[in-house]
């Protein structure tokens, strides 16, 4: 099967990899700053492959950092 790519918010598939992983409690001890612009910025991507993508980063910097701190 083909992956679905469309345009998507770049701002939100981010927002919703933080939430996702704020609630399985991943973030819960660690302090994850998000600085990223309010100014709409949309890609052409798979948004679940993209948000998986952001999930895989901040796990990384997680684990990275012990599991504790700031990310």
């Amino acid at each position: 099967a083909s992956a679905s790519v469309a345009r998507v918010h770049l701002t939100a598939v981010l927002r919703q990899a933080v939430r996702l992983l704020t609630e399985q409690g991943v973030l819960r001890r660690v302090q994850l700053t998000v600085n990223i612009s309010e100014a709409p910025l949309t890609v052409t991507a798979n948004g679940h492959e993209l948000q998986q993508a952001f999930v895989n980063l901040i796990l990384n910097a997680v684990d990275a950092v012990g599991g504790t701190g700031p990310v």
